[in-house]
């Protein structure tokens, strides 16, 4: 082999070298972006300028409870649950210790006991009566009991993480409820710590056949998915103070925009 030969080869070689590196972490960085694209998801929307229309979990404030399905005898059914904290309530000063929700109507129907504490979507504070939530506490939520043979669910806080304050809005989203197999209207009761801040409900529950406005809360507590839409969502207004004896507040239907 010539002295030229010799003298080529290394710098062949080098350029290989350099075009083979280059070649793999071009690869590399293609790998990492599409990993990184499939970590992000859509944002949840509380406000009311959510851009799914008819989306159940924007809602005006005086709507106590929303359901993702009112036909009779569903299951996996999501529930919103919208309610104030009163400015003379013994809670507000308070730690939020607790979130008690108890359907009312006898015969009181099982429709939480098949729900844990994985079904828990988001629970968050709306301070500025906007109806979206401006601060988060699901990571606070430490106990999770179903009552009265389904009838009931409370939700234990640890306490550390939000002191209430009057005039804010507890919002509370899961899924996994189940509707009672007989349509009609159910009152449904929503306390906070125990201590009579306390709302009551209407819920119309459908017939099976009839439509109803059905989305799927998304595992990822910063998502939402639309399942399915058949009409408008119906909701239910919202009462303070004791419970009356009547006369009972009808469900009405909002089509939102």
């Amino acid at each position: 082999m010539d002295e030229w030969t010799r003298g080529v080869s290394p710098v062949i070689g080098v350029i290989v070298m350099v075009v083979l590196v280059l070649l793999l972490a071009s690869v590399f960085a293609a790998g990492a972006l599409r990993f990184g694209d499939g970590l992000s998801g859509p944002s949840f929307t509380t406000g009311n300028d959510s851009a799914l229309s008819g989306n159940p979990w924007s809602g005006n404030r005086e709507d106590l409870v929303r359901l993702s399905d009112t036909r009779a005898g569903a299951t996996d059914v999501s529930y919103r649950v919208n309610f104030t904290i009163e400015e003379d309530s013994d809670t507000t000063g308070n730690s939020l210790n607790s979130v008690y929700l108890e359907v009312t109507t006898e015969p009181k129907p099982d429709m939480f006991s098949e729900t844990e504490r994985a079904d828990l979507v988001r629970v968050g504070i709306d301070e500025n009566s906007t109806g979206s939530i401006d601060r988060e506490i699901t990571g606070d939520v430490d106990d999770w009991t179903v009552e009265n043979d389904g009838a009931a669910l409370k939700i234990g806080f640890s306490g550390s993480a939000y002191t209430a304050s009057a005039n804010d809005s507890v919002i509370v989203v899961f899924e996994g409820a189940k509707n009672p197999d007989n349509p009609g209207e159910y009152e449904l009761r929503a306390e906070t710590s125990g201590d009579g801040n306390t709302h009551y409900g209407t819920i119309t529950i459908t017939e099976s056949g009839e439509a109803s406005v059905t989305w799927a809360a998304s595992p990822h507590p910063s998502t939402v998915a639309l399942r399915e839409a058949r009409g408008p969502a119906v909701t239910a207004e919202r009462r303070r103070g004791p419970r009356p004896h009547r006369p009972r507040f009808a469900a009405r239907r909002a089509v939102e925009a």
